[in-house]
């Protein structure tokens, strides 16, 4: 994504959580700032705000859990 795009990520089910991985670049999630190669896993949300602070590229993973 280039610098500065900017999504509401909506959970896709209720009681999963999410596992957001940094390929390259920097993004935001919440104000958290994660950087090329972070990891970041997340629970109890129903949305959560991502912003690329600098071109990036990035996995979102919805997982169940149990």
């Amino acid at each position: 994504f280039d610098a500065d795009f900017e999504k509401t990520y909506t959970l896709k089910k209720e009681g999963n959580g999410l596992y957001a991985f940094v390929i390259s670049g920097t993004i935001e999630i919440n104000n958290q700032e994660l950087a090329t190669r972070d990891g970041l896993g997340i629970t109890n949300f129903t949305k959560l705000d991502i912003k690329a602070t600098t071109a990036a590229k990035f996995l979102l993973m919805e997982i169940p859990m149990l």
